[in-house]
């Protein structure tokens, strides 16, 4: 069965599931199928929003179904009228199964909206140019709801009499009751999004582009516990002595009462936390140690490993810079790729030059190449939202 055949045959079945009369059986394989397909899942949780779902109507309503339908019943008509006629019920349970299917495959196949665009370049010679990054977020609730953030018409919404605010590029959440049960929430940003979010306890977040957090609406009594599952944030904690707050990660938990540090998390198993004021216990597995400003950790296998860091590296990204000082030239195309969403092509071998400098988040693709270009051994081409590096034949500007 190819994806197409597939993507219908589970339509039909989650349509059937929505409508009750789906087979254990079914329900099994619909299981197996959502949670290998992302998209699947996603169409499952879209389907519970009614704004959504009347979009998806209107686009429905473009197709002539009466018309459609009274060929269908002449056609049959013509036939040998002693075939037997279905029941009323099974007429109308075969018709919204129909609707339901057509519904879902709109949600398989709606094409996923990027935070950045494609424009055409007037000033460096490249095919086009990319706009760069901008605030954007998806929030998903613990009963399972979903709200975008950042879009035009989600500005000033209250949700949940008031629990939950969103406004421009931020969202924030003000039940400041304890919970005795953790119902986590999730806020993932995009590539080429950026959002912040403030907590019941008043505690700031900041996400990088490709990041993903989850917390609970209400903390417990004893403890403020939340997760980093991918990605980088920057944290503003509240002060609360009775109450210490606890970020989870892939290699470790970082302890603290009212502090400010970035943890980045984008590659796997490697988890650094830089300090920028206050102070921090971190505990891994085997070992545990105390951060001061101006400190970072990595964990190395089981073991933390302590480094002076330049605060400006946890910073600068929060306030709406690059910083390059230190890096390679593949670590500084990562963090490019991920803020415009763009693939990398490298059609040459890298050096492992560590370079100076930063940029401003809010230029142009284009703009960053450019400079790329004058302070490397590199040339760059942009075609669509593919960056190609080659040999800088011109030479390197340092």
């Amino acid at each position: 069965m190819d994806k197409t055949g597939e993507h219908l045959y589970f339509a039909g079945v989650l349509a059937k599931y929505i409508l009750g009369v789906a087979s254990d059986d079914e329900i099994m394989k619909l299981k197996r199928y959502m949670d290998e397909n992302l998209s699947a899942s996603e169409a499952f949780t879209d389907l519970r929003d009614t704004d959504l779902l009347s979009q998806d109507f209107e686009e429905l309503s473009d197709i002539d179904l009466k018309q459609r339908w009274d060929a269908f019943e002449e056609k049959e008509a013509s036939k040998s009228s002693a075939r037997r006629r279905g029941s009323p019920l099974v007429i109308w349970l075969s018709a919204t199964a129909a609707i339901l299917i057509a519904i879902v495959c709109l949600f398989l196949n709606r094409p996923v909206e990027s935070n950045t665009s494609i424009i055409p370049d007037h000033q460096f010679g490249f095919k086009n140019d990319v706009t760069p990054g901008h605030a954007g977020a998806t929030l998903t609730l613990a009963d399972g709801r979903v709200i975008e953030l950042g879009a035009s018409g989600q500005q000033g919404k209250v949700i949940d009499t008031g629990m939950i605010h969103i406004s421009n590029g931020s969202v924030e959440f003000r039940n400041q009751a304890n919970a005795d049960e953790y119902r986590g929430n999730r806020i993932h940003t995009p590539k080429g999004g950026t959002f912040q979010t403030i907590l019941a306890d008043g505690t700031k977040i900041w996400l990088n582009a490709n990041s993903e957090i989850e917390f609970p609406m209400q903390f417990s009594a004893k403890e403020r516990r939340m997760k980093l599952l991918s990605g980088e944030a920057f944290f503003e904690v509240a002060k609360n002595k009775q109450k210490p707050f606890i970020v989870e990660t892939q290699g470790y938990a970082v302890h603290v009462i009212g502090t400010a540090f970035n943890i980045n998390n984008y590659q796997e198993n490697i988890v650094k936390t830089l300090l920028t004021e206050g102070k921090v216990e971190v505990i891994g597995n085997q070992t545990r140690t105390s951060l001061s400003p101006g400190q970072a950790v990595i964990n190395k296998g089981e073991f933390l490993q302590t480094e002076k860091a330049d605060i400006n590296e946890a910073l600068s990204w929060r306030d709406g810079y690059f910083y390059f000082d230190g890096k390679t030239l593949p670590e500084i195309l990562d963090e490019v790729s991920r803020w415009y969403d763009i693939s990398v092509d490298y059609r040459i071998s890298l050096d492992q030059t560590r370079y100076m400098g930063g940029a401003k988040r809010s230029i142009t693709l284009g703009t960053i190449c450019k400079m790329l270009t004058d302070m490397s051994e590199y040339a760059f081409e942009i075609n669509g939202k593919k960056l190609i590096v080659t040999k800088n034949k011109g030479g390197k500007m340092k």
